[in-house]
């Protein structure tokens, strides 16, 4: 999942996706041409979490 993407769905901004990342609450793996790739499992799990719901 790009961070363009992960960005929209939270609806966050790109240095608390950042802060997220380093946190751990969102995983993201660095691709070779240096991008990072994010887990989108852990980014809808984040979501659940922030709006109150327990992930199934």
């Amino acid at each position: 999942m790009r961070a363009k993407e992960v960005l929209e769905v939270l609806r966050i901004s790109r240095p608390t996706l950042t802060r997220l990342v380093k946190r751990g609450e969102i995983k993201a793996k660095r691709l070779p041409n240096g991008r990072l790739d994010y887990d989108p499992e852990s980014v809808y799990r984040y979501l659940l979490e922030k709006l109150g719901k327990e992930p199934e």
